[in-house]
C-alpha cells in the first residue's frame, strides 16, 4: 500500500478490509485520503480504475 496513489489525485490511500484469506484481501476497498474516492476489491482484484471508467 505504501507505493500506491489515487488514481485521480495522486494522494494517499487506506486499505479497508472486510474480508481475507492469508495475507490477500479477498474483499474490501481502498480509499484516497485527500479525495475521498472509493477503489473496491473483489475476488482479490482491487479495481483502480476513474469511476467514469468502470463497468456498471
Amino acid at each position: 500500500m505504501e507505493i500506491l496513489i489515487c488514481p485521480m489525485c495522486h494522494g494517499a490511500l487506506t486499505l479497508e478490509v472486510v474480508r481475507e484469506e492469508g495475507d490477500t484481501v479477498i474483499t474490501g476497498t481502498i480509499r484516497c485520503q485527500k479525495c475521498g474516492e472509493a477503489f473496491a476489491i473483489e475476488d482479490g482484484l482491487p479495481n483502480m480504475m476513474p469511476p467514469d471508467m468502470r463497468a456498471p
